[in-house]
């Protein structure tokens, strides 16, 4: 079998001007400016996909830094009333303390006593 390239179908086509038509006036210049055009709107996605692509980056990082700063909150608010009876109630804002039930004459006394207290170490310093 012969390979040689001269002798192949493809160069003897254009050796026999099967390339010289009338369709080649016209594709050949079109071909150049599809070319271009085709060059250009890849340039223009390769742009908009890194656009996109740094926004979602960034978008991404500011999300997770948020989440992590409302996790950190959460948890602070979790660890400084961590008992049974005190809970964080975050729609309110409030907490809700079960501890100990007593009436106000009561709550009065507690803080009379506590008042008492106080001013009786200060006067033995």
């Amino acid at each position: 079998m012969n390979l040689d390239k001269s002798k192949s179908l493809y160069t003897s086509l254009n050796e026999i001007g099967a390339y010289d038509n009338e369709a080649d006036k016209s594709f050949v210049p079109h071909k150049k400016i599809a070319s271009d055009v085709v060059a250009t709107q890849q340039k223009f996605e390769a742009l908009k996909t890194a656009d996109v692509a740094a926004r979602n980056a960034k978008n991404t990082e500011e999300t997770a830094a948020f989440r992590g700063k409302v996790g950190q909150i959460k948890a602070n608010k979790h660890n400084e009333f961590s008992n049974y009876y005190v809970q964080y109630v975050p729609e309110e804002d409030t907490f809700l303390s079960i501890d100990k039930f007593i009436t106000d004459e009561e709550y009065r006394r507690e803080q009379a006593y506590k008042q008492y207290v106080a001013a009786t170490y200060e006067q033995d310093n």
